[in-house]
């Protein structure tokens, strides 16, 4: 009779049903982390905003009107460039006189719902999904 040893190690059968949990595991988790990143990316375009919003109501109380929006201060100018250096909103501002209009756009339609965001000089706050539809409310 041959000595009894006894077995160490997995099964491939425990090791495939370890596979599958961590699939399950992952395929619930990604979509949520997914949401999670753009909520921040938002976030951040939203705080990018409403800086410079701050910095045009700055012009405006020291010059009695806003910049022209091809003759932006270099800090509003450097603000837009470190908001765009993420890569995942394009800034546009239209200003002049006595009024502007700061638009946060999604690169890449990265964010479906609230692809375009704008704030202006009044600071009322819109934003629109994809389609085009408003979708303020979801959105600031």
């Amino acid at each position: 009779m041959l000595p009894n040893k006894s077995q160490r190690g997995f099964t491939l059968i425990e090791l495939m049903i370890v596979v599958v949990v961590i699939g399950i595991l992952a395929a619930i988790a990604l979509p949520s982390y997914q949401q999670h990143v753009i909520k921040s990316e938002r976030a951040a375009a939203q705080s990018a905003m409403l800086e410079i919003a701050g910095q045009l109501e700055r012009h405006y109380t020291q010059n009695n009107r806003y910049p022209d929006d091809n003759d932006l201060p270099d800090r509003i100018g450097n603000m837009i460039d470190q908001a765009e250096s993420s890569g995942r909103h394009q800034f546009k501002i239209d200003s002049g006189g006595n009024e502007f209009n700061i638009t946060a756009t999604s690169v890449g339609n990265r964010d479906e719902d609230c692809a375009r965001m704008t704030v202006d000089h009044r600071g009322q706050r819109t934003a629109q999904d994809l389609s085009g539809s408003d979708n303020t409310n979801f959105c600031w």
